[in-house]
């Protein structure tokens, strides 16, 4: 076709580029001859969805390990619906098991719910995602990916509210969703978790470095560097009862289990406008 220059694609007839090419080429064309295609777009359009999932390293078979994933995978769909100040109105969960396994049936199943006010409150969400954990977990699947979805979403700011709504609540709610953002943006996503969530949970990779941490480390002489590297281990965790019992086993009892959960968790300043929202409710 001869064209070796810009000026040679400006000058081509962009009905040949159009059928040898494509209508976007085309639109090249007429853009370098000076005639507009394209809109310039000086805000970007609003989100139609927001989704998060991720595949597991490992099969996950159980429903508490399934709802655990995705309050996680919430978590950080709630985190972009607050940076666009969107509201949802339907949450939609889903799971499938590995399509290339040939030994086992493919599985693939999910479940929406609408709410009947659009919302960015994140224990309204987490509650309806837990509910919906139970319509698409089946036993003996073994789960490979999972994920979250948030439609039907529309702008706070112009969202009109019910004549019923309590601004009282809203308020509330606002202060309460600020709070935690406020305490994700200081100190990190995982200072601050739903309790169900997998960012509070100590994976058995961590508690074996600390068990191979310990074995390593002399029992009279170890005792603080024992400490200082289980801190580094357990960074922005929060322990449950059997994670600080295990950990009590690895120290060899040289740490309490009192003397573990606080200095463990010292690092983890607690936010006082939470704690102070959460006494005035």
């Amino acid at each position: 076709m001869n064209i070796n220059t810009v000026l040679d694609l400006a000058c081509a007839d962009d009905q040949i580029i159009k059928k040898y090419f494509s209508i976007v080429l085309q639109r090249t064309v007429l853009e370098l001859r000076g005639i507009s295609c394209l809109e310039l777009e000086s805000v970007p359009p609003p989100k139609q969805q927001i989704i998060s999932s991720r595949s597991f390293p490992k099969h996950v078979t159980s429903r508490d390990e399934l709802n655990d994933a995705l309050l996680y995978h919430l978590q950080d769909a709630f985190k972009r619906l607050r940076d666009d100040k969107s509201l949802c109105g339907c949450i939609t969960t889903f799971a499938n098991s590995n399509y290339f396994d040939k030994n086992t049936s493919y599985y693939s199943k999910s479940s929406s719910y609408v709410f009947p006010t659009p919302t960015d409150n994140l224990l309204e969400l987490s509650k309806a995602a837990a509910r919906l954990t139970d319509s698409i977990y089946q036993s003996g699947v073994n789960f490979k990916k999972c994920g979250v979805g948030l439609t039907f979403l529309e702008s706070k700011t112009t969202h009109n509210y019910d004549l019923l709504t309590d601004p009282e609540d809203i308020k509330r709610n606002e202060s309460l969703m600020s709070s935690i953002e406020e305490v994700h943006s200081k100190f990190g996503k995982k200072t601050l978790a739903l309790g169900a969530s997998q960012m509070n949970q100590v994976s058995q990779d961590e508690l074996q470095s600390i068990a191979l941490l310990k074995s390593q480390l002399s029992s009279q002489e170890s005792k603080d560097a024992f400490d200082q590297k289980a801190r580094l281990l357990l960074k922005d965790r929060i322990l449950t009862a059997e994670e600080k019992n295990e950990l009590a086993l690895y120290s060899d009892k040289l740490v309490a289990q009192e003397r573990i959960e606080s200095e463990v968790l010292s690092s983890i300043p607690t936010p006082k406008a939470f704690l102070s929202d959460k006494t005035s409710e």
